[in-house]
C-alpha cells in the first residue's frame, strides 16, 4: 500500500512539473501555406433573372465581393458585399441579337441564321443557370474599352460546378475566339469562319 502510494504521489509531482514549465498551452504544428493556384480569386455569383442574359456570352451579375476575392476595385479589410457587374464570358465567340443597326447590314438568310442562333443560345444558356443561378466567377479583367469585366464562369448544376464556356462549346452553341484575330460568322450555314465577301 506505501509502495502504490509512493508511485501515485511520485506522478502527481511529474505533471505538476511538468504543467508548470509550459505556459499551459500546446504548441501546435505549423500550417502549411496556402497554395497560389488560377482558382484563388473566384468569388461566388448569382444570376437573378431570365433577362439579366445580355447577350449568350453577356450577363448582368451580382457578384460577393471581397478582398480576398480579387473583384476588380474593391479594397479594404474584412469587408464583404454585393457588387452588380456587367461580364463577358472568356473565351467564346457567340451569335448577336442583330438589334444594332450596324450589325444589319447583311443579307437576309443571314441574319434570320444568326438570330436563330442567338435566341437558341439565350435559352440554353438560360435553362443551365435557372435551376441554381449560382456561379463562381474566375480570373476577372476589367475590359475599359468595353466597360465590361471578363471572367471565366462556373454555374452549380447536379451537386457539381460546371464550366459554362466549354458546355456551350461542347453543344454548339459558341465558337473559340480565335487568336488570330479572326472571327466566325453564325449567319453562315455551317457557322464557319468569316468570310470577307460578306459583311459581319
Amino acid at each position: 500500500m506505501k509502495k502504490a502510494f509512493s508511485w501515485i504521489l511520485l506522478s502527481v509531482i511529474c505533471i505538476s512539473l511538468s504543467l508548470a514549465s509550459g505556459d499551459g498551452e500546446e504548441e501546435l504544428p505549423p500550417l502549411p501555406e496556402e497554395e497560389e493556384t488560377e482558382d484563388s480569386g473566384w468569388v461566388y455569383g448569382r444570376i437573378e433573372y431570365e433577362h439579366d442574359l445580355i447577350a449568350p456570352n453577356l450577363y448582368f451579375l451580382e457578384l460577393l465581393a471581397h478582398p480576398g476575392g480579387q473583384v476588380p476595385m474593391i479594397e479594404g479589410g474584412y469587408a464583404s458585399t454585393d457588387v452588380h457587374v456587367i461580364v463577358r464570358l472568356r473565351g467564346v465567340d457567340t451569335a448577336r441579337a442583330m438589334h444594332d443597326p450596324t450589325e444589319r447590314h447583311r443579307p437576309h438568310l443571314w441574319r434570320d441564321r444568326e438570330r436563330e442562333r442567338w435566341n437558341a443560345s439565350m435559352q440554353y444558356v438560360w435553362n443551365l443557370l435557372e435551376p441554381t443561378k449560382t456561379l463562381r466567377v474566375h480570373s476577372m479583367t476589367v475590359i475599359e474599352e468595353d466597360k465590361v469585366i471578363e471572367a471565366n464562369i462556373e454555374f452549380w448544376l447536379g451537386g457539381a460546378w460546371h464550366n459554362l464556356a466549354i458546355a456551350m462549346l461542347q453543344d454548339d452553341f459558341a465558337r473559340p475566339v480565335q487568336t488570330d484575330g479572326t472571327t466566325w460568322d453564325p449567319g453562315s450555314k455551317t457557322w464557319g469562319l468569316e468570310n470577307p465577301e460578306n459583311p459581319r
